[in-house]
């Protein structure tokens, strides 16, 4: 019986097939899928036989696979049916097949881009699919307004991918790496908006919006119309069952898990060095780490406080107590401290890496690019202080808490006392109060700086003072520059005098880029030229004459601050049992040469920097 009712079935959906019309229009759907794809091949002379021979596998049983569900669909309810379904079901896959043509024809290389296209033939499935549920459902006009709008809203959301990789293309001319995507992920409306209008003129983010209106317009007009389209309860049954496939099986999880965001997203949780997947590692042993500490020697004074500022994308070449070319005085105070002999200005400091979570994740640790010491099996300068009799000290105007600052967050977690303030960065003078002068402090200051959008780092009135010509080139970058001047002076200044300040150090985490602020690719070293500078009061350099004669024999060496950890042991006149002496700049053995020295945790050479 069984076996008979299988011929049945068989028998049936052959008649279904033997209709020439089906395969030959099921064809032409999927060729129409392709057709940017082949002209891109043209256009650029890809050679497509010498593509990766597993993409071109893949390549194949995707359209065998794609191309039997689309005459299931076609014989199941015929497209020339339904041609307000067809199309809006085409719009979404079109606009990936056509952007990612686009994108892979400048990037032959990146097969990321190669999937997108499998993605685009299984999403136009899955779409069809889902306007068979859709138009089955009964219910008022009102109701059925709602449910055109949340249909068109998932069409919507499908389509962001590419328009997001087109977007970033078009300003960077690279594709989204891991830590691009890092900053999309932890980045609220507020930081959002102040990227878009520093990166973008207004009339870029206005074409961009209504760009996207018509997008979500068109779908919205197209999916209205073809709610009205009356389905069979077989078709109802079709659709519904391909749709439980396609979201059940791997199906989508082998092809979507390659694309756009679904890759980047697997890639930073990857177990061979994933950076959210290397930060939860951090995050789960730095505890048990920082109980590993071990002093092995302690020559500090007490009462003391040793203060350590980190800046935020400040690019010595616009500094004038860095670059004597400079017309304007971006950095007053720090010019005029430069004639002290209680300051040591290096010239030739670098970042680890172009943007911040990478670079003090490694700057304010044990790890950096030379020692191959995972980030997993780290200590903290903070833990070194504690251990060493310091009350620490976290104050920071750059909130916390998102995937993106999680490893910083971790860090500033390991202090005595942390402070997250808001408002602009002179909050944090006023924070200093709370500091015991009677004790030891260890006192990092995490300031906002030159971050994006650099007209938000200072207060309105306080580039009313004239001191940049209102016709300077970056002037707005300029002017963070001049506030984060006036802040560490006043930081400076009250430490000083109420704090009993015996050493201060300012390093920003990483440079800045006039054009492209500061992503990991396109790379430029303006990118991670960096500040640094060391303040010794007098008590301190009489006290450690050697100490202050050996940074100062070292002032015009290479030093990447990824090797502030070991530096600030010297400072602190302390050792412990993470300490490595070839690290540290205040020692004589301090190994580090334009040569061997590394950025972008080791990719790149400093002998490469034009400067």
């Amino acid at each position: 019986m069984i076996s008979n009712l299988g011929k049945s079935i068989l028998l049936h959906l052959k008649g279904h097939f033997e209709n020439v019309g089906v395969w030959k229009e099921s064809f032409f759907v999927l060729l129409f899928l392709f057709i940017p794809m082949f002209v891109t091949f043209y256009v650029t002379d890809i050679n497509f036989i010498s593509i990766n021979r597993k993409l071109l596998l893949s390549f194949g049983k995707n359209s065998i696979f794609t191309y039997f569900l689309i005459v299931l669909l076609r014989r199941g309810y015929p497209f020339k049916n339904s041609k307000n379904a067809f199309l809006t079901s085409l719009l979404v896959p079109l606009l990936w097949t056509i952007i990612y043509s686009y994108l892979f024809g400048y990037y032959k290389n990146y097969t990321s881009y190669f999937y997108n296209y499998f993605g685009a033939n299984m999403l136009f499935v899955f779409c069809y699919s889902l306007s068979y549920i859709y138009r089955s459902i009964s219910v008022k006009m009102f109701i059925k307004r709602i449910i055109s709008f949340c249909y068109t809203i998932f069409l919507f959301v499908c389509a962001l991918p590419p328009v997001t990789c087109f977007v970033y293309f078009r300003k960077y001319h690279r594709p989204i790496d891991d830590f691009s995507f890092m900053s999309i992920l932890g980045t609220n409306f507020t930081e959002a908006k102040e990227y878009l209008l520093t990166i973008f003129s207004q009339n870029e983010i206005m074409m961009f919006a209504v760009s996207l209106c018509g997008i979500f317009a068109i779908l919205y007009y197209v999916v209205s119309n073809f709610s009205k389209i009356k389905v069979t309860d077989s078709e109802i049954a079709l659709g519904t069952f391909l749709v439980c496939v396609l979201a059940s099986t791997g199906i989508f999880y082998h092809y979507h898990l390659k694309i756009f965001p679904f890759d980047r997203y697997k890639s930073l949780y990857r177990l061979d060095g994933g950076p959210l997947y290397v930060f939860s590692e951090f995050k789960k042993n730095v505890h048990r780490n920082a109980g590993t500490v071990q002093i092995l020697k302690n020559d500090s004074q007490k009462p003391q406080t040793v203060i350590l500022v980190i800046g935020e994308s400040a690019n010595r070449d616009f500094m004038s107590s860095f670059n004597s070319e400079l017309k304007e005085n971006t950095t007053p105070w720090e010019r005029s401290m430069r004639r002290s002999k209680s300051f040591i200005f290096f010239d030739k400091a670098y970042s680890n890496f172009s943007n911040t979570v990478m670079a003090l994740s490694h700057a304010l640790t044990n790890v950096n690019q030379y020692n191959g010491i995972e980030l997993k099996q780290a200590v903290t300068i903070l833990d070194i202080a504690k251990k060493n009799g310091y009350d620490t000290y976290w104050i920071s105007t750059q909130g916390k808490g998102s995937i993106w600052d999680a490893g910083i967050t971790v860090i500033a977690n390991q202090a005595d006392n942390v402070k997250w303030l808001r408002g602009y960065d002179i909050a944090v003078v006023k924070a200093l109060n709370s500091v015991d002068k009677s004790r030891n402090n260890f006192i990092v200051i995490h300031i906002s700086g030159s971050h994006h959008n650099y007209a938000k780092r200072f207060p309105a009135a306080f580039s009313q003072k004239g001191v940049i010509a209102d016709s300077s080139d970056n002037r707005d970058y300029k002017y963070s520059l001049l506030y984060t001047d006036e802040v560490l002076k006043k930081i400076f200044q009250y430490a000083n005098r109420k704090l009993s300040l015996k050493a201060m150090v300012y390093c920003s985490d990483h440079g800045e880029d006039m054009e492209y602020c500061h992503v990991s690719d396109p790379f430029f070293y303006s990118m991670v030229r960096i500040p640094l500078w060391i303040y010794l009061s007098p008590d301190y350099v009489n006290k450690y004459p050697e100490t202050f004669d050996r940074l100062n024999n070292n002032r015009n060496k290479v030093f990447t601050n990824d090797l502030l950890f070991d530096m600030m042991h010297g400072i602190l006149q302390c050792k412990s049992n993470y300490y490595e002496q070839k690290y540290d700049l205040t020692q004589a053995e301090y190994f580090l040469t334009k040569e061997n020295a590394r950025t972008m945790h080791g990719e790149r050479r400093i002998s490469d920097d034009p400067e």
